[in-house]
């Protein structure tokens, strides 16, 4: 019995020891750690404002309004944000002239960059064509007939601050495509040109033709910051 007591004791004290092991081992480790936890901004534009500066057209049923009649301006909306427009004019003839003015803001969380406009010009159409994008098959050079043009003005910043500013006067500054980062909250007015300079050209009577403008926003390149430190400071020779 003395024997088997010992060596039952033997085999015992080793495994009262093996959580004094443990504990000290865990009293002799430590560690530090970060986490991270991110969140992807947003490009995302709409149109805020818009504005006819002129037309020059007719009356063509004489009851004294042109503008929802012989010019209709349909706003798309995605959710409540204008994001594109559609505009009928019927009719037009020689010396037909439109200028036209969308204010662009930016309600995402990037700045963002304003590429140069995507202009599609389609064939003639006897039957009415809707605003289903035109078809590649169906798209032509721009018409000689017809003068288009866009130009870009960014906000005056010698006036205010131009962050939430659609006051289309404040908009003078002529801007190339990309030039210019608009951050979130700023915006760019557009100004877009036609005229149909179509008195040689009587084959146009009774058709209808077509101009898909697409103006590409993409994400502006990043910005470099450096130096953020914590409060026992951070040495830099």
């Amino acid at each position: 019995m003395k024997k088997m007591n010992k060596k039952f004791v033997a085999l015992l004290i080793p495994l009262l020891l093996l959580p004094l092991v443990a504990f000290a081992y865990a009293h002799w480790t430590d560690s530090a750690f970060k986490q991270y936890k991110f969140r992807f901004g947003t490009v995302e534009a709409e149109i805020i404002k818009w504005h006819v500066d002129l037309l020059k057209g007719w009356d063509a049923d004489s009851d004294g309004t042109v503008f929802g009649e012989e010019l209709v301006v349909t706003e798309v909306k995605e959710n409540t944000e204008v994001i594109g427009l559609q505009i009928y004019a019927n009719p037009v003839g020689p010396g037909f002239t439109l200028e036209f003015k969308i204010i662009i803001h930016n309600f995402g969380r990037l700045p963002m960059e304003v590429e140069a406009p995507l202009i599609n010009y389609s064939k003639l159409y006897t039957d009415d064509p809707c605003f289903a994008w035109i078809p590649s098959g169906d798209q032509v050079p721009k018409p000689d007939w017809l003068e288009y043009t866009t130009t870009y003005y960014a906000h005056n910043d010698s006036i205010h601050d131009g962050h939430g500013c659609y006051d289309p006067t404040h908009f003078t500054i002529v801007v190339q495509p990309t030039a210019k980062v608009y951050e979130p909250c700023e915006s760019i007015m557009v100004k877009q040109y036609i005229f149909m300079n179509v008195q040689e050209h009587p084959e146009l009577q009774c058709h209808y033709f077509r101009i898909d403008v697409k103006i590409p926003i993409r994400n502006a390149g990043t910005g470099t910051w450096s130096s953020y430190t914590g409060a026992n400071g951070w040495y830099v020779p």
